[in-house]
């Protein structure tokens, strides 16, 4: 019986509920299992088929003779200690699994009697191929899916992390996620040319963009940038070589504002070539 000095009964349209006073209170409805049954009990495992010998198995359960009398009945057949403890180990090893991870392991042909077990489509499992692997999860994508996950034509990876930035723009990793926001953010992005300027109110500079602060960049490295200066009216010889990089000149400043700094509080305006301060 619940403590009667941490529940409140409660009434609402015609129901009578009993509730904790504070959810933290509540915890889980059903046992965590931190320990499988008989973890260090001595066991005996039970088969999987039946048994001509008339012996528990997961086939046939219990079968007859353990029902007998054993007082008066020498086929009567007891209760095994070990393979009780084995049974109940399974089962709450089974539960445990499920409590902590969630998504049941893939069943090998070892784990299947010598068989592939064929799993449906949408069926889901954890997987890894090697030890030294993370575990992933894996949804089969056809019936009767006999083969391992790694295969990429009947199996899929469920992915979870969301990408990056940088990832979106690269688009080389397959192992994250494009979430709504991502892809508008990377539109947004895609929308806007090379050679284009963008103000805004940053410190550092998004991924795909570079300070207008006449640094020296690489030809080889920002050859786009590069091609988009000689055929958008910006002259090479309006440009500052040095060991084939270029200075650009569309901006020559990069101003900060920060508040409640007058040596920092600077506007900067556009004149020919350069930024100049106010």
């Amino acid at each position: 019986m619940p403590d009667k000095q941490k529940m409140k009964w409660h009434k609402k349209e015609g129901y009578t509920f009993l509730w904790r006073s504070t959810f933290s209170e509540l915890g889980m409805q059903q046992k965590f299992f931190i320990k499988r049954f008989a973890e260090l009990g001595d066991r005996e495992t039970v088969p999987n088929d039946t048994q001509i010998t008339g012996d528990v198995s997961y086939e046939q359960g219990y079968p007859y003779d353990y029902q007998r009398d054993q007082a008066t009945d020498p086929f009567a057949k007891p209760i095994e200690r070990t393979k009780l403890n084995a049974l109940l180990h399974d089962i709450t090893g089974v539960a445990q699994h499920y409590q902590m991870r969630g998504t049941p392991e893939w069943a090998t042909k070892a784990d299947s009697d010598g068989h592939p077990f064929p799993y449906t489509q949408c069926a889901r499992v954890l997987y890894r191929a090697k030890e030294t692997d993370h575990w992933a999860v894996y949804e089969s994508l056809v019936d009767n899916n006999t083969v391992t996950p790694s295969d990429a034509e009947k199996w899929r990876r469920i992915m979870s992390a969301v990408a990056s930035e940088e990832q979106a723009i690269a688009g080389t990793d397959n192992s994250v996620i494009m979430t709504p926001l991502r892809v508008a953010q990377m539109i947004a992005v895609s929308r806007r040319e090379v050679g284009q300027i963008v103000f805004e109110p940053r410190t550092e500079v998004r991924p795909g963009y570079l300070k207008c602060n006449g640094a020296l960049v690489s030809r080889t490295v920002y050859a786009d940038l590069w091609d988009y200066a000689q055929i958008s009216g910006v002259h090479p010889d309006r440009c500052r070589v040095a060991s084939r990089k270029t200075r650009l000149l569309f901006l020559r400043r990069w101003g900060y504002y920060i508040p409640h700094s007058r040596s920092t509080r600077r506007v900067y305006s556009l004149l020919g070539r350069s930024a100049r301060d106010r």
